[in-house]
């Protein structure tokens, strides 16, 4: 794992880095919420797996370095961590959309598990939100040569409900002004049916 850590205290940081190479994980570590900034802007949000930041720094705090990395990089998962224990820091924190709050003195094996379900947690955001983008551009597509079709064409689903339909298919069926999703049944009688022998090879009815 890939981390970005910003401490401002330097005994604190060797003492983290240390740990954390010796578990086997990259750490590229600085002293202010400034330089970790710049460090995301030189190197891209896509060089880290987690972003590792003190509450209680001089100059941009915890807070405010939250802030400005989730402009830089939004799907950075963050984890907070400060010496102080307090719960309102913790609510404020996950509010503003941090993923987790760690408490010094810290416990290692606890904050790799909370590192490695973070970024798991990003992960499944990372692919829903793809996921939905490819159905919404097939749904695009549909919606494209519906309306480009001189014929008339409707989608329907598994209960013969009517989903989608072009223009041409309403000024056949006249569906734009129904109240109710129209079945398939009801504009074409064993419509249906013969589109699902389509699928099994079956013969249509005579």
């Amino acid at each position: 794992m890939r981390y970005l850590l910003v401490d401002d205290d330097e005994h604190v940081r060797r003492i983290l880095s240390s740990n954390l190479f010796r578990r086997g994980h990259q750490v590229v570590a600085v002293p202010s919420g400034a330089e970790a900034l710049d460090c995301i802007r030189a190197a891209g949000p896509l060089n880290f797996d987690l972003a590792l930041l003190d509450y209680s720094m001089p100059g941009l705090d915890g807070m405010q370095t939250f802030d400005r990395l989730k402009v830089l990089a939004p799907d950075l998962p963050v984890v907070m961590v400060t010496a102080y224990d307090s719960i309102a820091l913790a609510v404020a924190f996950m509010r503003a959309g941090g993923d987790m709050f760690v408490a010094k003195p810290i416990d290692f094996d606890l904050l790799e598990v909370v590192s490695r379900d973070v970024v798991d947690k990003a992960c499944l955001r990372a692919t829903a939100r793809e996921a939905h983008a490819a159905a919404l551009a097939r749904d695009a597509e549909v919606s494209a040569i519906l309306e480009s079709s001189p014929g008339a064409i409707m989608v329907f689903d598994a209960t013969g409900a009517v989903r989608q339909f072009n223009p041409a298919a309403d000024r056949l069926f006249g569906m734009a002004g129904d109240h109710l999703t129209p079945n398939v049944e009801n504009l074409v009688p064993g419509l249906r049916a013969r589109a699902e022998n389509l699928f099994t090879g079956e013969a249509g009815p005579k």
